[in-house]
């Protein structure tokens, strides 16, 4: 097993996309509230667009895989994060927008957040946090591929499943490890406290308290990202 001391100042946010324009639009907006708080971004891509790497936000181009939807790969691909980059490593969604500086995991160990969100089936993907090196310890196939085909759910024609297949592979890998367990707790209707929530978004965003993330609407909104930006990091969008 790896140095489980490592200690850095580097922090990388892992996310992923495809070309469907209600996920690859909010991609610049999100890498860029994520730099305010200090985190850098890496973001596995499968799509067509000629996406550039800059210093805090990387690009990692990702291939279709045969037999498998490419949400499945591009979902799954953020569990090779540490394949990539190293220090403290957290996943997210691309259309997660942090709203404050809310995280603060330990390097040497295994945090988690909204584990009570599930009903404590499944550790969220948003957010799930370590150094590199624990990462590579539970995730030590070398490619998409090779995860995938150990877990059959992946290929399901049950929505249910196959749509959860990230989770399903990092929760059965990391339970035994016993991360700390960072609750949400919730509003109802499993929106996490804290959260402006697409599925009742003029509600949550009234609520009154801090605002911790966004789960951005659909379709994609330039206006709501632009107020969002400029209200909590007095970020304008020319």
């Amino acid at each position: 097993m790896g140095d489980k001391k490592i200690k850095t100042h580097k922090r990388t946010v892992i996310l992923s996309t495809n070309d469907h324009p209600d996920y690859i639009a909010c991609l610049p907006y999100v890498q860029k509230a994520w730099n305010k708080i200090g985190w850098n971004t890496l973001t596995f891509y499968l799509g067509n667009q000629d996406l550039e790497s800059t210093d805090l936000n990387s690009i990692v181009k990702i291939e279709a895989i045969d037999g498998y939807r490419d949400a499945t790969v591009v979902q799954v691909s953020r569990l090779f994060g540490a394949k990539h980059t190293t220090g403290l490593i957290m996943t997210s969604d691309v259309d997660m927008m942090p709203l404050s500086n809310y995280w603060n995991p330990k390097e040497d160990c295994w945090t988690v957040y909204g584990e009570d969100l599930t009903n404590y089936k499944h550790y969220p993907i948003c957010y799930i946090a370590a150094a590199h090196n624990l990462w590579n310890e539970i995730i030590y196939e070398q490619s998409i591929q090779e995860l995938l085909e150990k877990y059959n759910q992946s290929k399901s024609e049950s929505f249910d499943e196959w749509w959860y297949a990230d989770q399903d592979i990092i929760t059965e890998r990391l339970r035994p490890m016993n991360p700390t367990s960072i609750h949400r707790s919730s509003i109802g209707h499993e929106i996490a406290k804290g959260r402006i929530d697409r599925i009742a978004w003029n509600q949550t965003l009234q609520i009154k308290g801090e605002k911790i993330d966004a789960h951005l609407p659909r379709p994609f909104s330039q206006e709501i990202v632009a107020n969002l930006l400029s209200k909590y990091f007095n970020e304008q969008i020319n």
